[in-house]
């Protein structure tokens, strides 16, 4: 098995392999692989599972398997994260690979939420968090950002508010707040949009 297009999807995401790329040796059988944090980033938490399994069948027929690892940073001022990882199938652990991958902070990061950003998040999380029967509660608004079955299969895995997490990769993305709320009003989401004008108007929820 080969991987192809590495330098094209570091660049994408502002990341750089800082070992050389190691191969994988995947075995067909049928074994899922394993990707799993073994360093704690200094500075960030971890935003979910430290580990992860990519089912076998999509890694051996390179159906773009992928998985996604999520950080919050404890202060303002990091310059980077470096965070560590192993790679390997499930029952074969002694042929696992090991990545470490840098990037720098400021590239990526938004800026800090403030006190009155805090609590329109808290406010969204009550509004979208709760399953609806319509499609219009957080997972909704993933598919109107055009988020994969996959993506939004792993914000479901995740621990915490998943709208609080969709609302971070948001923001990573730079992306306006009134291109979410015209989202929201897509939705007829009509609360959760006067959350957002509240906010921005400066008025107290």
């Amino acid at each position: 098995m080969e991987s192809y297009d590495i330098r094209r999807k570091e660049f994408e995401v502002n990341r750089k392999v800082i070992d050389s790329p190691v191969p994988l040796l995947v075995y067909d059988n049928g074994e899922n692989v394993v990707v799993k944090q073994t360093k704690e980033p200094e500075e960030w938490k971890l935003m979910g599972k430290k580990s992860m399994e990519l089912d076998f069948e999509l890694v051996w027929h390179s159906c773009n398997p992928n998985c996604a690892f999520a950080y919050k940073p404890q202060s303002t001022d990091i310059g980077e994260i470096v965070v560590e990882y192993t790679c390997h199938q499930t029952k074969h652990e002694e042929t696992k690979s090991s990545i470490q991958i840098v990037a720098e902070a400021p590239k990526f990061l938004p800026a800090p939420f403030d006190k009155k950003q805090s609590e329109m998040t808290r406010n969204l999380i009550v509004c979208l968090d709760p399953a609806t029967d319509n499609n219009s509660d957080w997972r909704g608004l993933a598919e109107k950002m055009g988020m994969k079955f996959d993506k939004i299969r792993w914000i479901e895995e995740q621990s915490g508010s998943a709208t609080e997490l969709l609302l971070k990769l948001w923001m990573d993305e730079g992306r306006p707040l009134e291109e979410l709320r015209s989202l929201l009003l897509e939705m007829n989401r009509d609360d959760a949009v006067s959350v957002i004008d509240k906010y921005q108007k400066g008025d107290k929820f």
